[in-house]
C-alpha cells in the first residue's frame, strides 16, 4: 500500500487495474507519482521524492530600517523574525513560511514587516 506521509486520497475506492495519482503533501514541492492497483489487490509505485518549500526572502515586504537577515530562506512552517536596523527602533514582529511557500504574519497578528523609525541624532555638547 501507500506509505504514510502523502495525499494519497485520489486511491480512495481504487479498484483492480485502476491507477492513481500519490502527492506530497501541502508544505512540500508538488510532486505526484501514478500508482496501479495489481491483480492482488494492493496499490504498488514509487512515491514521489517530497522536497520541503522554502520561503523566498526577497518575497517579504520591504521597509526603511527593517532588517530581513534571520529570514533566509525558512522552510515551509518555519517562523522566523524580522527586527529594526542599528539606527532604528520598532517592535520585531514574527512572520511564519507558510505551506504556499509565502510569508504570512504569525498568529494573532496583521504587520509582515516591524514599523522601524529612525533614531534622532543627538547634538554633540561640542556643537550647543
Amino acid at each position: 500500500g501507500v506509505p504514510a506521509g502523502f495525499d494519497n486520497s485520489s486511491c480512495l475506492g481504487t479498484e483492480v487495474g485502476d491507477w492513481c495519482s500519490v502527492s506530497c503533501l501541502p508544505g512540500f514541492l508538488p510532486e505526484s507519482a501514478v500508482w496501479f492497483c495489481h491483480d492482488d489487490g494492493i496499490l504498488r509505485g514509487i512515491p514521489p521524492k517530497c522536497e520541503r518549500l522554502q520561503c523566498d526572502e526577497t518575497l517579504l515586504p520591504g521597509g526603511v530600517g527593517v532588517n530581513a537577515s534571520m529570514c533566509d530562506q525558512p522552510f515551509a512552517g518555519e517562523a522566523c523574525e524580522l527586527t529594526c536596523q542599528e539606527g532604528f527602533a520598532g517592535d520585531p514582529i514574527v512572520v511564519v513560511c507558510a505551506v504556499t511557500g509565502e510569508f504570512v504574519a504569525s498568529e494573532g497578528h496583521e504587520a509582515l514587516v516591524p514599523a522601524c523609525e529612525p533614531l534622532p541624532c543627538e547634538i554633540p555638547q561640542a556643537l550647543e
